[in-house]
């Protein structure tokens, strides 16, 4: 399978929309049917989500309900969009390609809150939006790290700056049938990033989240003494925020 990896609000319906548009077939529709029309004021193009945004393992596959059993030789051209916990739980089989991109932490913070109030008004986060863009990001990185996945890492306003070389490359790559139309398929009027954010860590906390973001946005890859910062980061943040993330359930 080829994943498309990011938080929420990253970039991952934009690039499902390029490549189905690229000719690869898709996992998952533009709308769930329960998705309701305030939803789809956020992304008109639609989302791809489905069942394996959290993962494909024995939890999704075979499907719950209906037993259906995904055989990883069928799918290996398949784009499916998974979340970054998604990929970590993912079974390595499945694993053919990973485009994984990333949305600076001050608009991802501006973004949810738009997005929450449409899909869960009135209702309080249990994590500030910082912290829940670390965690994912932090997890997608390690993962990638780790397991060592095929990957092109890009970010959305990169895509949003030069779709012409961002969604090329990436088609390019994968050997997509129709670059032209995969290119086309970014809409011309979507807005950069607007960084701004409610609530945000420390100085130093900050300076790590802004390294990451601009060596992904400027080289595509990080730097071995950034990697290194990161986990130090981690360990801070971790450490620091033990009771409110043991409360929210993701210790």
């Amino acid at each position: 399978m080829i994943f498309v990896v990011g938080t929420k609000r990253s970039g991952t319906s934009m690039w499902m929309q390029a490549l189905v548009s690229a000719g690869f077939p898709a996992i998952g529709s533009a709308f769930p049917e329960a998705w309701g029309e305030k939803l789809r004021q956020h992304n008109p193009k639609g989302f791809y989500e489905s069942e394996f945004r959290r993962g494909v393992n024995h939890s999704t596959n075979p499907h719950p309900m209906t037993g259906q059993f995904l055989f990883p030789k069928d799918v290996a051209r398949h784009v499916v969009k998974v979340f970054p916990v998604g990929l970590v739980r993912s079974d390595y089989g499945y694993i053919e390609h990973v485009v994984a991109t990333l949305r600076d932490w001050r608009s991802y913070d501006q973004s949810v809150r738009a997005l929450d109030a449409d899909d869960r008004p009135g209702v309080e986060r249990e994590l500030p939006p910082w912290l829940e863009w670390w965690l994912e990001n932090y997890a997608l990185m390690r993962d990638l790290v780790i397991r060592r996945h095929s990957v092109v890492m890009t970010t959305y306003d990169a895509v949003v700056r030069d779709p012409e070389q961002e969604i090329g490359k990436v088609v390019d790559w994968l050997g997509g049938e129709n670059r032209e139309a995969a290119i086309a398929s970014v809409d011309a009027n979507l807005q950069r990033s607007a960084p701004e954010a409610k609530e945000s860590p420390s100085d130093a906390v900050v300076e790590v989240f802004d390294s990451l973001y601009d060596a992904i946005d400027r080289e595509r890859t990080v730097p071995a003494d950034l990697v290194q910062r990161m986990n130090e980061t981690h360990v801070r943040i971790v450490t620091q925020y033990r009771e409110l993330l043991e409360s929210a359930g993701t210790t």
